[in-house]
């Protein structure tokens, strides 16, 4: 997707032998909204700021894909609408072929801050209680199975905006339970649950038919404010992953990507002070190589900062 401007953004598809480009245009005022235009192009002769080349003998990194977020209140919406139109939609989103052709999603462990609810997938205490959520049933289960149906290779991401609030404390000095869905740290001590609750949430959608092909730790882990949250610092996340989680993935045959961060980038979100030694966030993991040896990356919100 290419913005131009603020105001319009265009998603080209193909050039024919005519020269001209099948665009979708989309612009603020809504006035156009993925219309379908064949635009003619000149011979190229003077290159402005706008021209685009492709070389395709040329070739840098890899896209896994492109995508967008599946949501509890994006389902629910969708099964809201009449089936064929809904099923018209997706086509649109999702097939390869006739479609934007979007590859990649991404959807939340337990709730997120679009969700109809607040809950996780263990929320009685004891991780033998891990069990997916009636609401992820009934409205997530549902859509993916539609996605898959018309595009298989679809990938899937996944990111918990908090683990089981029983799992919190209000700090990693006096670790007392923090029971809220907002804010609070990981207990140390449940390092080793939080990690299997990774592991059966990814083996139970892989029952249902939904390979999980990667995962970050935390949403917005430098976020204490969100609906839903957990404030978790690079030494902690760190941790986790290097004394808990890999290890975990690695002795349950977990193939899902683990990838670091998860937030936007720059670092001093929500408070400088609080933040100030959290720049380089992903960097201090990929130094550290007992835990870098099972992340993949890491993920950058697209807003705040450079």
């Amino acid at each position: 997707m290419a913005g131009l401007g603020l105001a319009t953004s265009i998603l080209f598809s193909a050039c024919t032998a005519q020269k001209n480009v099948n665009a979708f245009v989309t612009t603020a005022d809504q006035s156009m909204v993925f219309k379908p235009l064949s635009i003619p192009l000149d011979n190229g002769s003077s290159a402005d700021a706008n021209t685009i080349v492709l070389n395709p003998a040329v070739k840098f990194q890899e896209m896994d894909g492109f995508g967008a977020a599946i949501t509890g209140s994006t389902c629910y919406n969708l099964l809201k609408m009449k089936p064929e139109d809904r099923t018209a939609l997706l086509k649109e989103t999702f097939d390869p072929v006739d479609g934007m052709g979007y590859s990649y999603i991404r959807i939340s462990m337990g709730c997120s801050d679009f969700s109809m609810d607040e809950y996780t997938h263990c929320d009685s205490v004891g991780i033998e209680n891990f069990a997916i959520h009636e609401l992820d049933k009934r409205d997530l289960f549902p859509i993916l199975k539609e996605i898959l149906a018309i595009n298989p290779k679809v990938k899937i991401m996944s990111s918990p905006w908090t683990p089981p609030i029983w799992m919190k404390v209000n700090n990693l000095k006096d670790l007392k339970p923090f029971p809220s869905w907002v804010d609070g740290q990981l207990n140390p001590a449940y390092y080793q649950d939080y990690a299997t609750y990774f592991v059966k949430f990814i083996q139970a959608m892989e029952k249902e038919g939904f390979m999980i092909e990667s995962t970050t730790i935390q949403n917005e882990p430098l976020n204490r404010g969100n609906s839903a949250s957990l404030f978790m610092t690079w030494q902690e996340q760190r941790d986790f992953i290097k004394t808990a989680l890999g290890p975990a993935f690695k002795a349950a045959g977990i193939k899902t990507k683990i990838v670091a961060y998860d937030h936007n980038y720059n670092y001093d979100y929500p408070d400088k002070e609080e933040c100030a030694d959290q720049v380089g966030y992903p960097e201090h993991i990929y130094a550290d190589a007992d835990a870098a040896q099972y992340i993949d990356g890491a993920a950058f919100h697209a807003y705040g900062g450079d």
